[in-house]
């Protein structure tokens, strides 16, 4: 139900441009459906937020994820766990991750999260 999750993140991002867990949901949502540009337009959105709030970079990280670029993705969940992001405590339970918990890193970084496998 991706379209369906873009169109509800839109809206709701519309109301709130600065909401990252919307913007969050939109970027996966459009790398899921195969969308490449407009989810690297979020990716690009993240960046600019960056300059004036935090970003937890394993948000970025998941997107990339969903893109099928797994060494960007774990690249950015590097930078999350250096940043101490938020979010990382749900790796192994937030479904935006799962795309990468196949990949021989997502244990590793679970067990370096102290995250039972």
């Amino acid at each position: 139900m991706y379209a369906e999750a873009i169109a509800l993140s839109e809206k709701s991002f519309q109301d709130d441009p600065t909401g990252q867990r919307m913007l969050w949901n939109l970027g996966f949502a459009y790398a899921k459906l195969g969308r490449r540009d407009k989810a690297e337009e979020v990716i690009n959105r993240f960046r600019e937020l960056s300059k004036t709030e935090y970003v937890a970079a394993c948000r970025i990280g998941s997107i990339y994820g969903a893109l099928g670029e797994r060494d960007k993705a774990f690249a950015e969940l590097q930078k999350g766990i250096e940043a101490r992001d938020w979010d990382l405590y749900r790796l192994k339970i937030e479904p935006l991750f799962a795309p990468l918990r196949e990949d021989p890193r997502f244990a590793e970084m679970l067990k370096r999260l102290n995250q039972p496998e």
